[in-house]
This record gives C-alpha cells, structure tokens and sequence, in this order.
C-alpha cells in the first residue's frame, strides 16, 4: 500500500476498520499477526478473556488464520494465550510453534550461557532496588522499571549495556522501549522474518493484518505492507493506522470475526501457515 502514514491525531476503531474494511473486499482470506504485550494486553501480561475468545473466534472460521507473536519465551506465551490450535511466534520469532510442531533458531543455543550469566548478574545488581525487576524470559532477560525511575532511564540502560558487553556483547543485543530493558541473542530473526514466512507459506489470497506496539514491531509493519497487507500501530505510530490502546483492540477483533463471518467453522483440511 505504499509509504502513506496516518497522521499522529488520526486513527482510531472508526479509522482501522474504514482502512482494512476496504482491504477486506479483494481479499478471501486474512493472516492476522498481533503481538502480545501492548497490542492485546495492557502490557500486564494477561490476556483479558474477551480478547481470548475473540481470538478463538477469529481462528474458528475457515477464513481466517491467526499468529500471536511475542518477546516472551514461547511456553510463557503459549500458557498465556492458552489457545491450541493458532501459531506462536516467541522470543521475537526465535522460537515458533504451529500445527503441533515447535522450532527453535539453530543460532540461539550458543548463546544461553551467556544469557543466563547476564540474568544473574543483573539480579545480583539490582536486588536491593526498589521498583526494579528482572524477569526470566527463558530465551532472553528483561529489566523493567516503574515511572519513579524513568529520569534514570538511560543511565540503566547504560549499566545494562556495560554489563552485557563484559559477558558477550556480540553475540546478546540490548533494546529499550516501553519501561522495560530488554537483552537477548542476536540472531538474523525478528518480526519481520516470522511475518515474511507467514506470508510465504500461505495461498495468494490471504490479506495479512499485523497489530504492533512498539519499536521492534516496525519490521513486521514494514513486512506486511511489502506485502501489500495492513499495519496497525496500537498506541504507537510506524503503522498505517492506529487503535487507542488494547481495548480497542478488541473492538477491532470483534468487528473482524462478524467482517468475516465467523460462523463459519474451519474444517480439518483448512489450510494454516506453519511458522509464526
């Protein structure tokens, strides 16, 4: 669909479905990517049941194909979502689970010992800090801070940094955004990648749809519109088209499962992309 972005005081519920309705049209199908935190829940790391169902809903129907992707490692992910039978892209894509089978990116396990010295030095570091915590991700590490400490941002993004560097820096990456600091390895995957291979493995005919909440979802963006699909930003912008937060975004699923149909139930031979 081109370069065109929506202005930071345009989008909305109203915005979204006029500029995917639109697309709806043309397409028979539709692969809707979304990320987990931000874009389906209120960064709390729980998914609210309407937005559940609503994602069952929108898996049911024959038309419809749907992939949650997550920074998260992919058996948090999956226990979180709790729904068996749409595809997981974890760890931004280093592990991926759909149709019963789970893949892991051949590069990352060279690199756990080094994420696992980089999660215990930061839990020794900042034990005694309040506001601070250090959340185990299995594949990856992140430090999240509260709006106390956010003068300080920078300066913990720097001790981060400096720690990661001493243990490996060319082999864990660094990325701030949304309160949180977040380390994992680095692997030539990301967003982008699992929405490509998506694309690739599903039929013509599918409209790819991708909800992103933040700067590592700027790759999937610009992937599904190479493709000539949608991005929604969810209270970010690099996208298309914007939702005012996650309760929009259940809005937005909700008026997609009726846009589609989603009475119709998708039989066993129903054909579904296999990675996320």
């Amino acid at each position: 669909m081109g370069d065109a972005r929506t202005p930071p005081d345009d989008g909305g519920l109203e915005h979204t479905t006029a500029v995917v309705g639109a697309r709806l049209e043309a397409a028979d199908r539709v692969l809707l990517c979304a990320d987990f935190d931000g874009a389906l829940t209120a960064n709390e790391g729980r998914l609210p049941p309407v937005c559940r169902r609503q994602l069952e809903q929108l898996q049911a129907t024959e038309r419809m194909t749907v992939a949650v992707v997550s920074d998260r490692e992919l058996v948090d992910l999956r226990s979180r979502v709790g729904l068996d039978d749409i595809s997981y892209s974890g760890s931004d894509g280093v592990e991926r689970h759909a149709d019963g089978e789970t893949q892991v990116h051949p590069r990352v396990h060279g690199v756990l010992d080094d994420t696992r010295r980089v999660r215990t030095a930061l839990v020794d570091a900042y034990r005694t800090e309040m506001g601070l915590h250090v959340e185990d991700r299995g594949w990856s590490v992140t430090v999240h801070y509260g709006p106390a400490d956010a003068d300080r941002a920078s300066e913990l993004a720097d001790e981060v940094a400096a720690l990661v560097k001493h243990v490996g820096d060319e082999r864990l990456d660094v990325v701030h955004e949304n309160h949180a600091i977040d380390v994992r390895p680095t692997v030539e995957w990301d967003r982008g990648v699992c929405v490509e291979t998506l694309v690739d493995d599903a039929p013509d005919d599918y409209l790819p749809v991708y909800l992103g909440a933040g700067e590592t979802d700027r790759p999937a963006f610009q992937a599904v519109e190479r493709h000539d699909g949608v991005s929604v930003g969810v209270d970010c912008e690099g996208a298309q088209t914007r939702l005012d937060g996650p309760k929009e975004s259940v809005a937005f699923l909700r008026w997609l499962a009726e846009s589609r149909g989603g009475q119709h139930r998708r039989d066993a031979t129903t054909h579904r992309p296999h990675s996320a």
